[in-house]
């Protein structure tokens, strides 16, 4: 896609926690500054990424909760800067030598629906 048209930006989805959406124990990686090893979605993608010379040019933070109201569903954001904190020293973890400094966007709070019977 980048070849056709070099304007355009691709982004990759991360979750907070280096061991969140751990799908497949065998795909685990380490981290360098740690040295702990995590099999979570977003310290698997970022390797893989790195490994095949993929830079997200922004990455997108997904975190879903309910909420009955617009009240709680504000609550919910509260959590946001320190999601980010985390998830910036993943990303500075798994991407040292300034692999990648994408801005990191926000997705997903959402407000539950009910159905009535």
């Amino acid at each position: 896609m980048k070849a056709v048209d070099p304007t355009i930006k691709v982004g990759a989805v991360i979750v907070n926690g280096e061991d969140a959406y751990a799908n497949y124990s065998s795909e685990a990686v380490t981290n360098s500054r740690t040295g702990a090893t995590h099999s979570g979605w977003t310290p698997v993608l970022l390797t893989a990424l790195k490994n095949l010379g993929v830079t997200p040019d922004f990455l997108i933070y997904h975190k879903y909760g309910n909420a009955d109201g617009d009240a709680e569903l504000m609550q919910l954001a509260s959590t946001w800067p320190s999601d980010v904190t985390g998830l910036r020293q993943q990303v500075t973890d798994l991407s040292r030598n300034g692999w990648c400094r994408g801005r990191i966007g926000m997705h997903g709070k959402q407000r539950s629906h009910h159905l009535e019977q």
